[in-house]
C-alpha cells in the first residue's frame, strides 16, 4: 500500500512526482498524456531492515530531481507506485535513468538497506512503466 503524496515542480524543469496506489497506466488515453511513467518499486525478499522511507532520483538530459518518499509501516506488501512527470516535457523520446534509495527509517539521513537504478528510453507521452527491485546493500 503506498501513501498518497503529491508534488509538483517549478517552472525551473525539474519532476512532478506523486506516490499512487498500484494501478497501471491506461493505455487507451495514455497517449494523449504529456511524458510521463509510472514506477512501480518492489522491496526484495532478500532485504533484511524494513524499508520505512525512499529516495527517488531522476535523471534525464541536464536534469536531475530527488524527492523523499516517507512509507513507514505502509509498505506491507513491498510494492509501492510512483508516478512521475517530466517537466518541462520532452518532444521525442529521451533516455532516462531512475535510482530508488531505501532507507531504515523515514529520516533521509538514515542507513541505507536498498537500492538500484534503471536506465530505459522514454516515449512522449504517458504511456510509459518501469519496473525496478530495490535489492539490499552490499556491506
Amino acid at each position: 500500500m503506498a501513501a498518497v503524496l503529491t508534488m509538483r515542480a517549478t517552472e525551473l524543469g525539474a519532476v512532478a512526482l506523486l506516490a499512487l496506489g498500484a494501478s497501471a497506466c491506461n493505455f487507451d488515453v495514455c497517449t494523449e498524456h504529456p511524458p510521463a511513467f509510472e514506477l512501480e518499486i518492489r522491496v526484495s525478499d532478500d532485504v533484511d531492515v524494513p524499508v520505512a522511507s525512499f529516495d527517488v532520483r531522476v535523471f534525464w538530459e541536464d536534469q536531475r530531481f530527488t524527492r523523499h518518499f516517507v512509507v513507514g509501516d505502509k509498505l506491507d506488501d513491498e510494492l509501492t507506485s510512483v508516478g512521475v512527470e517530466l517537466v518541462p516535457p520532452p518532444t521525442e523520446e529521451v533516455d532516462v535513468r531512475v535510482e530508488v534509495i531505501g532507507h531504515a527509517t523515514e529520516d533521509p539521513d538514515s542507513p541505507i538497506v536498498a537500492r538500484d537504478d534503471e536506465n530505459f528510453e522514454l516515449s512522449p507521452d504517458g504511456c510509459n512503466l518501469v519496473m525496478i527491485g530495490i535489492d539490499p546493500i552490499d556491506d
